[in-house]
C-alpha cells in the first residue's frame, strides 16, 4: 500500500519535517542553490528530484518499491528530536 499524505501545512520546510515525522518518505527537489539538499541529506526517508523526467520517475519508483525500515524511520525521527 503507498500513502501519498497531504500535509496541513504548506510552508515547505515544516511539511518536510511533519512528514519525515509520521514516518514517511519524501520527494524533494533539492533546490537550484543545493540548499534543501545540505539541509536534508542526513535523514534515510528523504530523496531528492532532479527535475529531469526519466530520472525522477525511477527515483520514485525506487522510493515506493524500496525499504524505509523501521530503524531507519527511527533514526530519522531521532534526528528531528536533536
Amino acid at each position: 500500500m503507498y500513502m501519498f499524505q497531504h500535509l496541513l501545512y504548506e510552508t515547505l520546510g515544516y511539511s518536510i519535517l511533519e512528514t519525515i515525522g509520521i514516518g514517511n518518505q519524501a520527494l524533494i527537489y533539492a533546490g537550484n542553490d543545493n540548499v534543501l539538499k545540505e539541509i536534508y541529506e542526513k535523514y534515510h526517508g528523504i530523496s531528492f528530484l532532479t527535475k529531469h523526467f526519466q530520472k525522477d520517475s525511477e527515483k520514485l519508483i525506487a522510493v515506493l518499491d524500496g525499504k524505509y525500515t523501521k530503524e531507519q524511520r527511527n533514526e530519522d525521527i531521532e534526528k528531528l528530536e536533536t
